[in-house]
């Protein structure tokens, strides 16, 4: 009886310390991964700042760093700062990265206000402000695959523009075979210049590249600028801005040169021009009579359509050939070459 008390006893103890030594076998193995993980991090932020300083720039934080042990990464950067040698630099409140280790292809980020730019020869900054902006972000195999931002009360003030207010500013980036989808929904408001009067702004805008490739890359500027360079095709499957009662609607396809001129088929579908004057002389004071010229010529060049709703709308066909945009034989703008 003794005996088979011992032996269980012996088999206990043997279960207890072989599962001991497996916890801290697991332990140990858990913090070279959370080591391992903080490491990447780290370069991972390096990485990030030679990418938006670019050549002969520099990135700082007045303070940061990277903590988050046992189960997490948490990665900081307080008071940014983004220099450039042509005279311009930004600044920006702060901005967080967190992962958890059990979901590492998966991050959040956070960034705070305000945001500033300043431009060389221009007297006051570009600044943004918000209540709340976050990404979430997932990777693959390939690099980095999904993006998906969200910002709640942006308020943008730039040059001598009446400040543009958006309640909401959603934007959604995800793959679709070898193309990717891009989309942009916001919805706001726009400040009169003179007082407290606003009118309702909103945009959609959807689209689709096409022969992208299955991912953004491990450094997603470069793997688009690649793309680009190729003569990418960007289709623009639904987009349109409204302000008050007016709505501009655009559809069509547009290709990158090597030598960085767009070129492509756009038609724009406009309705409610006749409150454009009044809605321009509310935004800024006097810019009723251009309002009024631009709503004349769009009815006299746009082919008149009637709405479902029994409303009129104007369809302009653009053509768009090396940067000249054209309304059929006669040349209405020029858009300057994009550098790559």
């Amino acid at each position: 009886m003794a005996s088979g008390w011992k032996t269980g006893k012996r088999a206990a103890e043997l279960i207890t310390g072989r599962f001991l030594l497996l916890l801290v076998l697991m332990l140990v193995m858990w913090g070279v991964y959370w080591f391992a993980a903080y490491r990447i991090t780290g370069l991972a932020m390096e990485h990030a700042a030679l990418l938006l300083s670019g050549r002969n720039g520099t990135a700082t934080c007045s303070e940061g760093g990277v903590r988050g042990f046992p189960v997490a990464i948490h990665a900081d950067c307080q008071s940014f700062r983004l220099d450039h040698p042509e005279g311009q630099h930004s600044t920006l409140a702060g901005a967080e990265a967190n992962v958890l280790l059990l979901r590492p292809w998966e991050f959040t980020a956070i960034l705070k206000a305000p945001f500033a730019l300043s431009l060389p020869r221009v007297s006051e900054p570009i600044t943004a402000h918000w209540s709340q902006a976050k990404a979430n972000a997932h990777m693959s195999w390939d690099g980095l695959s999904t993006v998906n931002t969200w910002i709640r009360d942006l308020r943008l003030e730039a040059f001598d523009v009446p400040p543009l207010v958006f309640d909401v500013a959603d934007l959604a980036v995800t793959p679709e075979g070898e193309d990717y989808r891009l989309k942009l929904d916001v919805n706001g408001k726009v400040t009169s210049r003179t007082g407290p009067a606003t009118l309702p702004l909103a945009a959609v805008a959807n689209f689709t590249a096409l022969s992208f490739g299955p991912s953004l890359g491990n450094d997603p500027l470069a793997t688009v600028t690649d793309w680009l360079r190729s003569g990418g095709d960007l289709r623009l499957d639904r987009g349109s801005i409204t302000v008050d009662q007016t709505v501009i609607t655009l559809a069509g396809g547009l290709s990158l040169s090597p030598e960085g001129l767009l070129s492509g088929d756009v038609t724009a579908t406009l309705a409610g021009l006749d409150t454009l004057p009044q809605t321009g002389e509310v935004i800024v004071p006097g810019l009723s009579t251009s309002a009024s010229q631009f709503v004349t010529m769009v009815k006299g060049l746009g082919r008149r359509t009637i709405k479902d709703d029994g409303s009129e709308a104007y369809e302009l066909p653009l053509r768009v050939r090396n940067g000249i945009v054209s309304l059929g034989i006669i040349p209405i703008a020029q858009i300057p070459a994009i550098e790559l």
